[in-house]
């Protein structure tokens, strides 16, 4: 990448740092609110939501620490710095959102089968109060999630807590109306759906890069053909994709070309990585180059030669 590419990025991870203070800022002051307002009007549905907001505010600061930890300059030990940080701190988010979902269906069902009294004006209110700050938190984090897994983590906290906030609210209105205590568990087990679901995602991308599958926008056999479709390739083998972050990509590839000296092979290489850069968003590609097929020179399954 360029030096004008790293600099956006820092730039980018800076506007992200704050986004992520801001909004773990909101989100702990609403969380507080909800406990004591879920305690006093007997409202499982606003508790739920506030202890998601508890975990809001630890993945939120989970994911800033990873941020700033991710911009640690590479050493001579950590040739790669710190960037799978985020990654872990992403996987950390969907983990705990997957047990927050079990917590809330265990005390979900019980309330369904013998649904308690409820004071729903309490309810209400805070619940309006907590929609308008998790959609705060949301804008302040949406710019951020697209090309950041760790922020989009954080982001579908945040989501998760705006949807709570509608359904508490909505539910709130049914039973101040009709009476329907039963609805407060009910909206409990599909807050919990909604966690799960975004929960998922995030957490099979996060180990589909710690085990260094390729990237989930790339298909191997194009970037392959791309490859074999230069002059001069003449084979391709061993070929490697995996993501650094959710940002960064590499590939390592064996090439197969005609015997030639090295800086005849600039140009070739150049027009390579610009073209995987360009296409596939690839910024870290390795190249070894071979004038022999493998099996002259009786290369190995796991990609060395003897």
């Amino acid at each position: 990448m360029s030096g004008h590419d790293h600099r956006h990025d820092r730039v980018a991870e800076g506007t992200g740092a704050r986004a992520l203070v801001l909004a773990a800022a909101l989100t702990g002051g609403m969380m507080v609110a909800e406990f004591v307002g879920g305690w006093w009007s007997n409202s499982l549905a606003l508790i739920s939501d506030a202890g998601h907001m508890l975990t809001d505010v630890g993945a939120l600061l989970v994911s800033l620490a990873a941020l700033k930890l991710a911009q640690t300059p590479a050493d001579a030990r950590r040739t790669f710095g710190w960037q799978r940080t985020e990654i872990l701190a992403a996987l950390f988010n969907g983990v705990t959102l997957l047990a927050l979902s079990a917590y809330i269906v265990y005390e979900a069902v019980p309330r369904l089968l013998h649904p308690e009294p409820i004071q729903s004006g309490i309810m209400m209110a805070v619940a309006a109060v907590g929609l308008l700050v998790n959609v705060a938190g949301f804008f302040l984090l949406r710019p951020h999630s697209k090309e950041n897994l760790n922020i989009r983590g954080a982001m579908l906290h945040v989501l998760g807590d705006l949807l709570s906030s509608v359904a508490v609210l909505v539910g709130g209105a049914f039973v101040w109306w009709k009476g329907w205590t039963w609805i407060d568990p009910v909206l409990s087990l599909l807050i919990a759906a909604v966690i799960v679901n975004g929960a998922v995602r995030v957490t099979r991308e996060a180990l589909g890069i710690l085990l260094e599958f390729a990237p989930a926008h790339v298909k191997p056999a194009e970037v392959e053909a791309l490859i074999l479709a230069q002059p001069g390739v003449r084979g391709l083998h061993h070929l490697h994709l995996w993501s650094l972050s959710s940002r960064r990509h590499a590939l390592s590839a064996h090439l197969l070309v005609d015997d030639r000296r090295v800086s005849e092979s600039d140009s070739l290489l150049a027009e390579l990585r610009r073209l995987l850069h360009d296409r596939f968003d690839i910024d870290h590609a390795t190249f070894q180059l071979e004038h022999r097929t493998c099996e002259d020179q009786g290369c190995r399954a796991g990609g060395e030669a003897e």
